[in-house]
């Protein structure tokens, strides 16, 4: 390793011993606390802090939901730090339709002991200021308290009091079920802090609905209140989209004071709001489930920007925005009021979308159809407020285009001018004029708008822009026309658009407000009554019709008029529209025949507990002297027996009297109970049938009756003995008289409270069941008997120690004194890793030369325990090593032997090392040596001084001549040109052989010294022997005079006795041959004959 390689080590192993690292918690335990419970885990998320993010796991023994159901008594520690909670993890089957798999539960009381105030049952909370909190796979459900209604009264399933970067819930595949909670998320500041989060996603969540994706409870209905969140995303993709059957609120601000300082941005799309799985939502009062998105930018606006989209979701419930300074909101594609393929009806109540106080640009619809949104089933409610399936008020740049609306009993669009008292004049308007098969005119208020033509549903009540078909443009004057055939079945009405803003719709309609209205009712019984004040818009005929259809009226003021329903229809182009107005009769009036009565009796004076009245304001009673009543409620109780007479007036001071009510003695001896002395007993957690009520005192009863709280008959005696925990009340009587008992609760005597023993769990290893588990009992509370339970549910022990334990999930249960059994814990027993041998990184290096530099390294091991025990031996077991590498191996065959601390050993393949006699680098040495006589030769050679050397007289075989140690030069004696072979020699290894010539210059050279160029064919030329081994070599031959008459070189032709073409006389010639090898050249005599 090289020296910065070690200090990059060094550097990774300080960061780590500083906690910098993430961990996963796994909980193995549905207990409320203990070893491997949900509550050990989050407190170890929080002890473990640093800034990566922690996860929380879950592998909860057994199956079904209760198995995996976590019931917690108390709130679980704060989450305060970057934390993932996914209960997808969790083995075996989902037990929700969006794949939650861990159910989170509250078994917490209802009120505090200490002061008395409502519980505030909260499953998770976040505090602190942090990055990432993310939850996956859970049902969380009942973390609620219940006014005495049966309403949600406080309590969270998420309670945001924390800084938070980004919230996660729910996930394709894996998304969260939350219902029964008073609020499924709140976001909120806790004694004075400041909570806020910058990013929530909610994708593939259940809320308000069960796991089935069921609507529960009307009574249960459940907030989301994602206030101080910057930026939101509800849905994605349609297997992301959420179901929420609940009020839905998202405000960047928390305070209609609050300033939004910086961007935000929402995005909802393909979820399904105010209805469950099914398309149902049964709720009585729909208008209070809503979905709100709002700022307080009505008091501070501010330069920040919002954009809001919503796009191909379902509603069944209300959309408002309100308070966006600088906003872009985009509403396209969704179904209001019907699921999306219109199987179910789900009616919304006052509007589908309101939008209030927002400036910048609202689009509801598009360019085209395709971007148009679907309104149906806007029911009228009565409920103060403009009902209008799109309401705008105070609202700048709201634009309506290609959308569909019918069958709703609220006017499609009402847009509120501040600066019309009434209504009746907009900024952006239009009429519509005349309707004919070929064309549609009218007039705008604005020249160049944009004017939209829709067929209306005749199916439907109500004239509503159904269908668009087409557009037309008004002109400078602001006229339009649309030429063109128009279906004359049907019913035609328009709208406007100028800029970013449109008008409202030319349906025909009629004001009938408060405070403008005014309607005079029967107040006596001489007056008659009348309706004034009556408005309306886009009609050109209208009348009043009485309950019984006939004309009473065609001006919008009329008279003279008795009780009853009467009823304005105006109508335009075919488009009717009808409103009633009741004129009342007033005159006070009470049933006295309807009247019920509770008699005096038993020493209890009775009561007139009910009549038929109307138009009652004031009311008092006499009794038949004409005395004031002893009671003057409208209901009077305490009275003696006689009759009476009530005094009633109506608001406009007519006055009538009614009676007699007439009350009768009914007798009977009255019924004492004292329960000063009373005694409950509760009942033993190891005897559930021993709690008692006794010590009443009783007079006067002569039957008696206890009944539990589901009103069950439990026993007929005085006193009350042999019952479980619960509620009890005594119902007693004596003939004519009755009484009864408060309720009277058994409480259950709670189960001991166990101490924290330390366990000791060693895991099984080798493959066998040889694991422990050793709890210490200490000498403080400890149980009278325990039991463990293996995974099966089978008891295979009673001792605080086990051994021999197969890897499994082990319950503990402890019983005290009074018989009382509880699960204490589990625990898991796992099993350590089986021993192996990593082979994918060996490395074998082969022996060179047979000198034992072999070795195998590489080899692994995995798992088991360390440390680890090493051991090599070759085939025959003789050990060659105990290290991790094995090295100085010959060549031969190898095994490793690893045995882990636990004593589980494993053995490695064989490995062989072969013997490597790759070559060596011949030495350097002259290829030529010359000699010029035959005698010694020192034969010199350059290479490594390590190796020996050798001379061969072949270059294959042969015996070899002589082997040096050491560059020594070999010293040969050749007679003659010979050529040696040398080689370099390393153990067995040996180089290629060299060769080397030692040439001897005479050596072979045969001169005749006569020859006969006669023709014959024998000695016809003078041939010297040998002297084709000298290539250098020349001949010059010379007559007696020293006239040089024949040259020759190797190779080259022989001499033939000829010079110049011509024959040589017979005689004695002289020859030199030099071999060119530097030595003296050789020369002798030649007799040439004939």
């Amino acid at each position: 390793m090289n020296h910065l390689s070690r200090i990059s080590t060094v550097a990774l192993l300080l960061l780590l011993s500083l906690g910098l690292h993430a961990e996963v918690f796994v909980v193995t335990s549905n207990a409320d606390s203990g070893p491997g419970t949900l509550r050990e885990a989050l407190q170890k998320a929080t002890d473990n802090g640093g800034s990566e993010t922690d996860e929380i796991h879950f592998n909860l023994p057994g199956s079904g939901a209760s198995a995996k159901t976590i019931r917690l008594r108390t709130r679980l520690p704060n989450i305060t730090g970057n934390l993932i909670i996914d209960g997808s993890t969790q083995p075996g089957e989902t037990l929700s339709i969006n794949g939650a798999k861990v159910i989170l539960v509250a078994n917490m009381p209802d009120m505090e002991e200490e002061t008395g105030y409502a519980y505030d049952k909260v499953a998770l909370s976040l505090s602190g200021n942090f990055q990432l909190f993310e939850l996956y796979g859970m049902i969380i459900k009942a973390f609620s308290t219940r006014s005495p209604e049966g309403y949600f009264d406080s309590g969270s399933a998420i309670h945001v009091n924390a800084q938070l970067q980004t919230l996660r819930l729910g996930a394709r595949g894996k998304g969260n079920v939350l219902y029964n909670n008073a609020r499924t998320i709140l976001v909120g500041p806790e004694y004075g802090s400041h909570a806020s989060i910058h990013t929530a996603q909610l994708k593939n969540n259940h809320i308000g609905v069960d796991e089935q994706g069921h609507f529960i409870d009307q009574h249960l209905q459940s907030t989301v209140d994602l206030i101080y969140t910057s930026n939101l995303t509800v849905g994605g993709s349609e297997d992301e989209g959420n179901i929420i059957l609940a009020t839905f609120l998202h405000s960047p601000t928390g305070d209609i004071d609050d300033v939004m300082s910086s961007d935000c941005a929402v995005t909802i799309s393909n979820n399904r709001f105010g209805m469950d799985a099914n398309g149902d939502n049964p709720y009585d009062f729909l208008y209070k489930l809503n979905t709100y998105f709002a700022t307080g930018a009505t008091r501070h606006p501010t330069g920040a920007r919002a954009t809001i989209t919503m796009v191909n979701n379902e509603w069944g419930c209300s959309v408002g925005i309100n308070g966006y300074n600088n906003a872009t909101v985009t509403i396209q594609r969704n179904t209001f009021g019907a699921t999306k393929d219109r199987t179910k009806m789900v009616p919304i109540y006052l509007h589908a979308i309101m939008v209030s106080y927002v400036s910048g640009r609202t689009l509801i619809g598009g360019e085209s159809t395709v971007d148009g949104n679907l309104f149906t089933n806007i029911l009228h409610h009565d409920y103060s407020g403009y009902k209008a399936v799109v309401y705008a008020q105070e609202a700048h740049n709201v634009e309506l285009s290609h959308n569909s609306m019918y069958c709703n009993t609220v006017v499609p669009f009402i847009v509120e001018n501040p600066l019309s008292e009434w209504q009746l004049i907009q900024d952006v308007d239009l009429t519509l004029d005349d309707v004919t098969e070929s064309y549609a005119s009218g007039t705008a208020t604005k020249p160049g708008s944009r004017i939209e033509l829709f067929y209306t549903d005749k199916d439907c009540e109500s004239c509503q822009p159904k269908t668009y078909f087409a557009t037309a443009t008004a002109n400078a004057q602001g006229k339009w026309r649309y030429d063109g055939l128009i279906d004359p079945d049907k019913n035609v009405i328009a709208a406007a658009t100028y800029g970013r803003q449109s008008s409202e719709f030319t349906h025909p309609q009629i004001f009938l407000w408060i405070g403008k209205l005014e309607v005079e009712h029967l107040a006596c019984d001489t007056e008659l009554g009348s309706i004034k004040g009556a408005f309306v818009k886009h009609a050109n005929k209208f009348q009043w019709l009485d309950e019984k259809g006939e004309v009473v009226g065609n001006t919008l003021d009329i008279e003279g008029l008795d009780a009853g329903t009467y009823y304005l229809t105006v109508n335009q182009f075919g488009c009717k529209v009808i409103d009633s107005v009741i004129i009342e009769n007033t005159i006070p009036w009470i049933d006295v025949e309807s009247a019920q009565y509770i008699h005096p009796n038993c020493d209890r004076g009775g009561e007139i507990t009910w009549f038929n009245s109307n138009h009652v304001s004031e009311l008092y009673w006499t009794d038949e002297s004409g005395n004031p009543a002893t009671d003057q409620a409208y209901f009077p109780k305490d009275l003696l027996p006689g009759r009476y007479w009530a005094h009633v007036k109506n608001y406009y001071g007519c006055e009538k009297t009614f009676g007699p009510f007439e009350l009768i003695d009914q007798g009977g001896t009255p019924i004492v109970i004292d329960d000063t002395q009373l005694v409950v007993q509760a009942a033993s957690c190891g005897s559930p049938s021993s709690g008692s009520i006794t010590g009443l005192q009783i007079t006067g009863a002569t039957e008696f009756a206890w009944r539990n709280e589901s009103g069950e008959l439990i026993d007929t005696a005085q006193e009350l003995h042999h019952v479980p925990a619960g509620g009890y009340r005594l119902y007693l009587s004596n003939g004519p008289c009755a009484s009864e008992t408060i309720y009277y609760y058994v409480d259950e005597e709670p189960p001991t409270d166990y101490p924290a023993y330390a366990v000791q769990i060693a895991a099984a290893y080798c493959g066998q069941p040889n694991g422990t588990i050793r709890i210490d009992l200490g000498s403080g509370v400890r149980p009278a008997s325990l039991r463990w339970l293996n995974g099966n549910g089978r008891e295979i022990g009673t001792t605080a120690q086990l051994d021999g334990l197969a890897p499994d999930i082990y319950t503990l249960l402890l019983t005290d004194a009074q018989g009382c059994e509880v699960q204490y814990g589990t625990y898991t027993v796992d099993n350590t890793p089986d021993l192996t041998l990593i082979a994918t990184s060996v490395t074998v290096v082969n022996d060179a030369c047979g000198h034992g530099t072999g070795s195998i390294s590489g080899l692994q091991p995995m798992a088991g325990r360390a440390p680890y025990r090493y051991a090599w031996a070759d085939e025959r077991g003789t050990a060659v090593g105990q290290l991790a590498e094995a090295t100085g191996l010959t060549a031969g065959r190898y095994r490793l032997t690893v045995t882990d601390a636990n004593g589980c050993q494993v053995e490695s393949a064989m490995y062989s090392i072969l013997n490597d006699d790759g070559q060596l680098a011949p030495p350097t040495a002259p290829e030529v040596l010359a000699l010029c006589s035959p005698g010694k030769v020192s034969i010199s050679y350059t290479g490594s001084p390590d190796y020996h050397y050798r001379l061969y007289p072949a270059l294959q075989g042969g015996v070899m001549i002589e082997e040096n140690t050491g560059i020594t030069p070999f010293e040969v004696y050749p007679t003659q040109t010979t050529t040696y072979y040398l080689a370099a020699a390393d153990g067995s290894c040996e180089s290629p052989r060299v060769p080397i010539r030692v040439e001897i210059s005479n050596a072979g050279i045969q001169a005749p010294n006569t020859f006969s160029p006669n023709g014959d064919g024998h000695n016809d030329t003078w041939h010297i022997a040998g002297l084709a081994s000298y290539p250098h070599a020349t001949v010059h031959i010379f007559n007696r005079n020293g006239q040089l008459l024949y040259t020759q070189r190797t190779g080259a032709p022989d001499f033939d006795g000829r010079y110049r073409g011509s024959d040589l006389p017979v005689g004695a010639y002289f020859y030199i041959i030099d071999l060119g090898m530097g030595c003296d050249p050789l020369k002798g005599s030649i007799n040439l004959l004939r």
